[in-house]
């Protein structure tokens, strides 16, 4: 008597289990209609927006001045290489200067030593 006493509440509390999955998975299907039914909707109004012709426009005046805004950039960006171009330029010009004037030193003043000194 005992053990089928034993066995009625095994089988009771593993029927209790599945319930309590079963209303979990009822549960969570539930949560995932309605987010679907959610879903369906925002769809439906961005379809409509997207049908809408001033939205069509605003998307498209959009696009126009970010690609404004690019070749504003590009043309900023050939500008700086070409002024960077050009410092580059100066600098070598200067380097070129500078080697000139240390060889025609060393030329014209070079040669006098410590020794040749007056004393």
């Amino acid at each position: 008597m005992l053990k089928m006493h034993e066995r009625r509440v095994e089988e009771k509390t593993e029927n209790l289990k599945i319930s309590a999955q079963f209303q979990g998975f009822k549960s969570t299907i539930k949560k995932l209609e309605s987010r679907i039914l959610e879903l369906q909707k925002e769809h439906a109004e961005f379809r409509e927006s997207v049908d809408d012709p001033e939205y069509v426009n605003r998307l498209k005046r959009k696009v126009r001045r970010t690609d404004e805004d690019l070749d504003n950039f590009k043309e900023e960006n050939r500008q700086l290489r070409r002024k960077l171009a050009r410092k580059d330029r100066q600098i070598f010009q200067l380097e070129d200067d500078l080697t000139e004037l240390k060889n025609r030193y060393d030329e014209e003043i070079g040669w006098f030593d410590e020794d040749d000194e007056l004393q």
